[in-house]
């Protein structure tokens, strides 16, 4: 039974009011389409992996994760 995007989108008033905080991670991993989720990982793999060598792979996913916390709060 897959999620649909109105349960794990981000959506403010749910995570203002109800306090559905798990929404902020939620919608950046949640895809509508195969095609979606191809063209984020292409992208991502272009920039990523010279990032990552450089930057090192625990501050790498540091700021993976500061940025999908960030996109959504903002």
């Amino acid at each position: 039974n897959e999620p649909e995007i109105g349960d794990v989108a981000i959506n403010p008033r749910c995570v203002l009011y109800l306090h559905e905080y798990h929404r902020i991670i939620t919608s950046a991993f949640f895809h509508l389409s195969i095609m979606h989720i191809a063209m984020n990982s292409l992208s991502t793999l272009g920039v990523g992996v010279k990032l990552e060598r450089k930057m090192g792979t625990l501050h790498f996913m540091f700021t993976i994760a500061w940025g999908v916390i960030l996109t959504s709060v903002i």
